[in-house]
């Protein structure tokens, strides 16, 4: 009876042993996967704090350009609308050259020996058009005279050179006090555009609408 007690006590404590092991592996594998959980959480922590890092980066810039905006000065209109007469485009007339004969069709073959023949002639575009007459652009008004000059006395039999006659720009003026003349129009139209203009113009029509509005045409210098 004795071993019987003894021997259902061993099986007892090593019930109770095993028990507690499984209990400690049971709460091993639970811290191991509470750390798992833990770096899991941290790596998306560390994501979420690098992504803030560049918002807020950019938030930064976006402020330090808006700073810069503001501090730079807003042209007015005044300012846009002003011409620089320095930088005033010159209109260089084209030189035109025509043969003589209509059935002649070497023109632009003429022309090109002449030219290429005289290396001081600096010619900045030359083309031809379907009737035959050549055009020559060249980079400034002397650079014209010499050539037109130079064309003229070798191309004078058979060939006419002539310099491109340009017209004079005009601009519609609307809504005239009916009270101006033209005189006082025009010193008017010089003070309120002193630079643009420089008092290059002439005023050649003016008439009166259905509504006896003054309207008037202003005729330009071509170098405006």
């Amino acid at each position: 009876m004795f071993e019987k007690d003894k021997v259902r006590e061993e099986l007892r404590h090593n019930i109770s042993l095993n028990k507690t092991r499984e209990s400690m592996l049971l709460d091993d594998t639970v811290i191991e996967d509470d750390l798992a959980l833990l770096r899991v959480e941290n790596d998306l922590l560390k994501e979420q704090n690098s992504e803030l890092k560049d918002k807020n980066n950019m938030l930064r810039e976006l402020e330090k350009d808006r700073n810069n905006c503001n501090k730079t000065n807003v042209a007015s209109y005044a300012d846009i609308a002003k011409c620089d007469k320095n930088n005033t485009r010159k209109v260089i007339p084209k030189i035109v050259i025509k043969a003589k004969d209509k059935k002649n069709k070497y023109t632009i073959n003429q022309v090109k020996c002449q030219l290429l023949g005289d290396i001081a002639v600096p010619i900045k575009k030359l083309q031809t058009n379907k009737s035959g007459d050549v055009t020559i652009k060249c980079k400034n008004k002397e650079d014209v005279e010499r050539t037109t000059a130079m064309l003229r006395n070798k191309l004078i039999n058979d060939y006419q050179v002539e310099v491109q006659t340009l017209k004079a720009p005009r601009m519609r003026i609307l809504d005239v006090q009916n009270d101006m003349n033209l005189e006082s129009l025009t010193e008017d139209i010089k003070n309120r555009n002193p630079v643009m203009l420089n008092g290059n113009f002439t005023l050649v029509i003016e008439f009166k609408n259905a509504l006896k509005q003054l309207t008037v045409i202003l005729e330009a210098a071509s170098e405006i």
